[in-house]
């Protein structure tokens, strides 16, 4: 009884935080953002419950090497130095919860460290595995559906045909390319074929609506690089190459970028003047500074061609320069790192996988942003392709029928 209620908490836990996009439905809106704001607090909580649980953990020995795994670490060394940067800024607990929009945060980073260290100890029992991946599914899938009608062609013939929902999560998609990242990395992992198929199917069809063209571009050549290194492939490539991938867009951006990224390089402009803040703005500094920085960068605001002006722009759209924005250039490098970090210890056979996850996260972050709905989903990937946390094989046999 005593090995039931730790379990049961991981897998409620879990479940919820797979299942975070629901809380974008018009239903639970609440704040100043309606549907980013609920999704952050439940994000919160349910990390909250995940520690609880590893805290009531029998086998301490597993819970404690989980929350040492290097994703985890590397999420810790992110939330210390923005709470030694906080008291710099001026907006201190603004960087403990995060803006309203994404709640990215000290807390955040936590979570992150939270929902890893869950994943890998449920990673080994099967049927609360099982439940948090078939949530994180449905919840993908819905959101998928419903954003439909962000796709530009298609919204005519669904017009036509009456078949626009009266909601939708979220206005935009791009952000599903990374629960389409998570729902394949898992099922390249997924013994049972039927299972694998299925997560692999959804995964495709989450990608596809997500839009996003940094993913379409970016995850097949991922894939054969990865693949074509795997005979020498070793965890400490990663660093260099998630490095690389970080700042690859922001090196684009400066010399001038492609059509398509000519509203990033405006974004770099308004943001390189904050940078040598060593202590960082905090997080969601971004609109302050952009708004502080726009003569300086030459961007008018008066009948001005670019549309970030009128929008609520609250993210630089590059974890590396949002970190260093918010918390310096330490802060900067440990969120580029991130993704790294989920490839170091990897398991036997399957480096090659972590590899291309960890790079097609890092492609995703340097020209995107994630959500309160994503950590979760990062979290359940970065766990499955990560070596046992225990050195003795851990039955839970005793703990879930």
């Amino acid at each position: 009884m005593a090995h039931r209620f730790p379990i049961a908490l991981l897998t409620l836990s879990m479940a919820c935080g797979a299942g975070l996009i629901f809380l974008a439905h018009p239903l639970f809106s609440l704040g100043a953002w309606g549907d980013g704001q609920p999704m952050a607090i439940g994000l919160m909580t349910s990390a909250g419950c995940g520690f609880l649980a590893l805290a009531a953990l029998p086998q301490r020995r597993l819970a404690a090497r989980a929350l040492q795994a290097p994703l985890c670490l590397a999420a810790y060394a992110l939330a210390a130095v923005t709470l030694a940067a906080a008291p710099f800024t001026a907006h201190p607990w603004r960087s403990l919860f995060g803006p309203p929009e994404t709640g990215q945060g000290l807390l955040w980073w936590l979570a992150l460290a939270g929902f890893t260290a869950q994943a890998l100890v449920l990673r080994q029992c099967r049927r609360p595995w099982r439940l948090a991946q078939s949530i994180a599914v449905a919840g993908a899938l819905c959101a998928a559906m419903l954003g439909l009608q962000g796709i530009d062609w298609l919204y005519p013939l669904l017009a036509k045909a009456r078949l626009i929902p009266d909601i939708r999560f979220l206005v935009f998609n791009e952000y599903l390319a990374y629960d389409a990242l998570a729902l394949l990395v898992l099922a390249s992992l997924e013994p049972r074929r039927a299972w694998a198929l299925f997560l692999a199917g959804a995964g495709l069809a989450v990608l596809l609506v997500s839009r996003n063209r940094t993913a379409f571009a970016s995850f097949p050549a991922i894939v054969i690089l990865a693949w074509a290194l795997r005979a020498r492939w070793r965890p400490v490539l990663a660093v260099p190459l998630v490095l690389l991938a970080a700042l690859a867009p922001l090196g684009i951006e400066a010399w001038g970028g492609i059509a398509p990224l000519w509203s990033r390089g405006l974004i770099l402009r308004v943001a390189l003047p904050a940078l040598p803040h060593l202590a960082g703005h905090g997080w969601g500094a971004f609109p302050d500074v952009m708004i502080r920085h726009l003569p300086a960068a030459g961007v008018p605001t008066y009948q001005s061609q670019w549309g970030g002006i009128g929008r609520d722009l609250f993210h630089s759209h590059n974890a590396l320069l949002e970190g260093a924005l918010a918390a310096g250039p330490l802060g900067g490098g440990l969120a580029a790192f991130l993704p790294a970090a989920a490839a170091m210890r990897p398991r036997r056979n399957r480096a090659w996988i972590a590899a291309a996850f960890a790079l097609g996260w890092a492609t995703l972050d340097g020209f995107w942003f994630e959500i309160a709905a994503t950590p979760p989903f990062l979290a359940m990937a970065a766990a499955a392709l990560a070596a046992r946390p225990a050195r003795r094989r851990w039955r839970p046999s005793a703990a879930v029928p």
